[in-house]
């Protein structure tokens, strides 16, 4: 399909929404990747400690597991979280591909936008983490500990958009 073709609104083969949906789902997947690998570092400074605390995505698996009764050992815990946290990070990327094939914004605003609806979508009152009991919303949580999830959203988010503009050669946007 030529640039032309999309400025012009044509939604485009099946082929090249598959395209960017699997872009997305890798560019997610790279996404969360790198919140894995900034988390410790954002929580070292935030709260100038050494010793890491869970992360979010293992709270959540333990909330789950508490809620159906189910008591899961620490590493069972650990790496139930990152394989959900990666899972989770490909369903948002998926999101941001079919998003960014349409709106086509530049590179640092759409993994901002894309970093600021997760954050929202999970931190957030009455979003996942406050539901499932496994984080406070930052508005009861101390000011160190509430810019963790923001800074590490922050990096999903950019992560993202400039791993979906790499995957499809900024074919899928414009800059």
């Amino acid at each position: 399909m030529t640039r032309h073709a999309r400025n012009s609104g044509d939604a485009g083969s099946t082929k090249d929404v598959g395209t960017a949906l699997l872009a997305g789902a890798v560019a997610g997947l790279a996404g969360a990747a790198a919140m894995l690998l900034v988390r410790p570092a954002v929580e070292r400074i935030a709260l100038h400690k050494r010793e890491e605390d869970p992360a979010e995505w293992e709270r959540a698996v333990r909330a789950t597991a508490r809620a159906v009764h189910v008591k899961l050992p620490d590493a069972a815990a650990k790496g139930l979280g990152i394989a959900a946290h990666l899972a989770y990070g490909a369903c948002w990327g998926i999101a941001f591909g079919a998003a960014e094939r349409k709106l086509r914004w530049p590179t640092v605003a759409a993994g901002l936008a894309c970093g600021a609806i997760v954050y929202g979508a999970n931190f957030l009152p009455g979003a996942i983490m406050p539901s499932l009991r496994a984080e406070a919303p930052p508005t009861r949580r101390h000011p160190r500990r509430a810019i963790i999830p923001v800074a590490t959203h922050a990096t999903f988010g950019l992560a993202t958009a400039a791993a979906f503009a790499a995957r499809t050669n900024g074919q899928a946007r414009r800059d």
